[in-house]
């Protein structure tokens, strides 16, 4: 007869590992669907004066969707809240990129547009190198080359210019 082998400890199950969850890139699943939400939030908010709540609604929307009716509707708060400067760029955003045509919608923006700008000082900023930072008193305002015209409040500005292996340029202006 031949022996039987010996029996072998039972070997306790390893316990399976954690599940790894997702790492959070800060943006949501569906960008689309909470810049929706965002958008209803801040017409709400708008609708009932609240035009802070509104303009932070809004501009998180922007930021995850930039639409012109998103700009548009970002603008009117900022206008409300005396944030004239954002408000030009919002609206500059809505000017360019909006579809072609004159509506009633349209009209009313190039009319806030104009109060807004009346309000503010205004520079072009031309680069010789693209995807240079352009900085308006140690803020970021965009990449060159830029859509338009950088918008100033009242006042004396540092504008700045930088870009790896470039010599960083710096002017002072006033608006």
């Amino acid at each position: 007869a031949t022996p039987a082998a010996p029996a072998t400890p039972a070997t306790p199950a390893t316990p399976a590992a954690p599940a790894t969850p997702p790492a959070d890139t800060g943006k949501p699943a569906d960008p689309q669907k909470e810049a929706g939400k965002k958008f209803e939030e801040g017409s709400k908010a708008q609708k009932a004066g609240q035009h802070d709540k509104a303009q932070q609604a809004f501009d998180a929307a922007f930021k995850l969707t930039p639409t012109p009716e998103v700009a548009l509707a970002l603008a009117k708060s900022e206008m409300q809240l005396g944030q004239s400067r954002k408000a030009a760029e919002h609206l500059a955003f809505y000017l360019r990129k909006a579809p072609a045509g004159d509506s009633d919608e349209k009209q009313a923006a190039v009319k806030l547009f104009a109060e807004a700008r009346e309000k503010l000082g205004s520079v072009i900023v031309a680069v010789d190198a693209d995807g240079a930072d352009v900085l308006v008193d140690g803020a970021a305002v965009g990449k060159s080359p830029l859509e338009g015209p950088v918008f100033l409040d009242p006042g004396a500005h540092v504008l700045e210019v930088r870009k790896e292996g470039v010599e960083p340029s710096k002017k002072q202006v006033d608006a």
